[in-house]
């Protein structure tokens, strides 16, 4: 069924306020799980070229706009998926204890706010979730083109899986430098408004669509005390958007290169 663009915002917000609410919670249960990175971004996105519309006016074309907002959630597997993973040591607030590889100092105490500091650099096996509301936009005023050049809006929410590698660098104490490698696959649904002029007589189409991606990351951040966090990540990707479109199909496949950064807090 066509969904209204007056109702995508609001789609779009409650998305990414859901993934806020679980981080929040997970926070609230630090004392079981160690620590979370929640992050807040923005990214490029690849301006591949799209294809679609009414088989007698089809067009193809690049887009002129394309970014990724997110909300992502990482952190070492087993706080991630809290299932024990053969922890040996003790809970996260006793003096020390073994956390995927890293031996951890007593909490640190800094203005009523409390973190976990490792003591030494390190690898961690990484898990994360990422939410993310993705824009393509092609504005259809290209004169160059000449008439029946489309106007074409999609909106995409996607929910993708990280799994990699970290590594942290010797901590300081001012903070703590640490890199990140994963690979990423994610799925999800795309809005698509389509508005084309043509003989005098304007088209439009709403509809909804499939969305998956896969790709690598690449990340370096720097964690402060007691847990701000700032960072830029590289990526590569290959996604592909499902659609039809009166009744014809409409088809977007991206790959490529992305630059984003992020902002974001150590629980």
């Amino acid at each position: 069924m066509p969904m209204s663009r007056s109702l995508r915002p609001w789609s779009v917000s409650a998305a990414l306020l859901g993934l806020c609410g679980l981080g929040a919670s997970v926070a609230q249960a630090e004392d079981s799980f160690g620590y979370l990175d929640l992050r807040f971004g923005v990214h490029t996105m690849p301006l591949d070229s799209f294809s679609g519309g009414p088989a007698v006016n089809r067009y193809s074309g690049d887009f002129d706009t394309a970014f990724r907002a997110s909300v992502t959630l990482i952190g070492p597997v087993c706080n991630m998926i809290p299932l024990g993973c053969g922890f040996t040591g003790q809970p996260a607030r006793s003096s020390r204890s073994s956390r995927s590889g890293h031996e951890y100092d007593d909490l640190i105490e800094l203005e009523g706010v409390t973190w976990h500091e490792p003591s030494r650099s390190g690898f961690d096996l990484l898990a994360g979730l990422e939410l993310s509301y993705i824009y393509f936009g092609h504005d259809g005023e290209d004169a160059e083109v000449g008439p029946g050049v489309p106007k074409v809006d999609v909106d995409t929410i996607a929910l993708s899986m990280h799994l990699g590698w970290g590594f942290a660098a010797n901590p300081s104490s001012v903070g703590i430098l640490h890199f990140e490698l994963t690979g990423f696959a994610g799925l999800g649904f795309s809005m698509i408004n389509w508005e084309d002029v043509s003989d005098d007589e304007l088209r439009e189409d709403d509809t909804t669509g499939v969305y998956y991606e896969i790709g690598v990351r690449a990340g370096m951040y720097y964690t402060f005390s007691p847990g701000l966090q700032i960072g830029v990540n590289a990526r590569w990707l290959y996604a592909n958007h499902t659609m039809d479109v009166f009744s014809q199909t409409t088809s977007l496949r991206i790959s490529g290169p992305t630059l984003g950064g992020e902002l974001g807090w150590r629980f």
